[in-house]
C-alpha cells in the first residue's frame, strides 16, 4: 500500500470523527479559524518551510491553500504543518490535495513545488 492512499485514509478518518462531533461553522467561528491559520505568505514563511527556489507569492499562496482548506475541514494544526513541510513535498500534501478532491492539478501542483524548491524539472 502506497504510503499516501495510507495518509488519505488517516486523514479522512480524522475528519469523518471530528466533523461528526463539532458543530457547523459559524461567522464568528470560521473567523477565528481563518485568523489562527493565517499564514504569512511573504518570503519569510517561504524559507522557514525548505523553499530554496525562485519566491513566487501566486504559486505559493496556492499551494498553501491547498493545506489551509484541509485544516480548515480537519482542524488538526500538525497537519497542516506537515502538509507545507519541505516546500509542499510531503505525502501529507498529496493527501490533503486527494482530500480535498483536487488531484486532477497534481502535474500542475509538482511543477509549481520544483520551481519554489529550486529544482530544474
Amino acid at each position: 500500500m502506497h504510503l499516501h492512499v495510507l495518509i488519505c485514509g488517516i486523514i479522512i478518518l480524522i475528519a469523518t470523527n471530528l466533523l461528526s462531533v463539532t458543530a457547523p461553522f459559524s461567522t464568528t467561528h470560521s473567523f477565528e479559524i481563518h485568523n489562527k491559520i493565517h499564514i504569512s505568505r511573504h518570503k519569510r514563511s517561504f524559507y522557514d518551510i525548505d523553499c530554496k527556489g525562485t519566491y513566487d507569492k501566486t504559486l505559493f499562496s496556492k499551494l498553501d491553500q491547498v493545506c489551509d482548506d484541509c485544516y480548515i475541514l480537519i482542524r488538526e494544526s500538525k497537519l497542516h504543518s506537515l502538509c507545507r513541510k519541505e516546500c509542499f513535498s510531503t505525502e501529507y500534501f498529496r493527501g490533503c490535495a486527494e482530500m480535498l478532491n483536487v488531484t486532477d492539478g497534481m502535474d500542475k501542483f509538482r511543477g509549481w513545488i520544483q520551481k519554489l524548491r529550486g529544482i530544474n524539472a
